[in-house]
């Protein structure tokens, strides 16, 4: 395998590349799609639904097929993002802490007793700070 070197103009247009099977002009395209779906989230409220909006339709005439699919995802859902544009809500936190409970889960294999594995979930987790032997409160 080699490499190949491309390079992108404003004035190419759509150029397929045999061997990789890429059309270079979408390159652009792709970028500028991505960075407008950032800055729906970025905006929020009534003017990021806008954005959003509009954002479907370049998607879903983009023909660029990841695009297209991302597109009718994001209509599925378009009532449950709107909710996150509107109050700025999300999953991530409780996502966070469910991966990390995992983690702890694989370290507590070894311990004798659940009760462990809680004590470690309280201090990691739960806010619980309790006071150490020969520290200052």
């Amino acid at each position: 395998m080699g490499t190949t070197k491309a390079y992108l103009q404003a004035s190419v247009a759509r150029v397929q590349c045999r061997e990789h099977g890429v059309v270079v002009a979408h390159v652009t395209w792709a970028y500028l799609l991505k960075e407008q779906l950032r800055e729906v989230f970025r905006i929020k409220g009534i003017g990021g639904r806008r954005l959003l909006a509009g954002w479907l339709s370049w998607a879903s005439h983009s023909r660029i097929p990841e695009f297209v699919t991302l597109a009718r995802s994001i209509r599925r859902y378009k009532e449950l993002i709107g909710n996150t544009l509107d109050h700025g809500l999300s999953n991530a936190r409780s996502e966070a802490t469910n991966t990390h409970l995992r983690a702890l889960t694989k370290r507590a294999y070894g311990f004798h007793s659940p009760e462990a594995l809680i004590a470690m979930a309280l201090l990691t987790r739960g806010g619980l700070c309790p006071l150490l032997p020969g520290r200052a409160a």
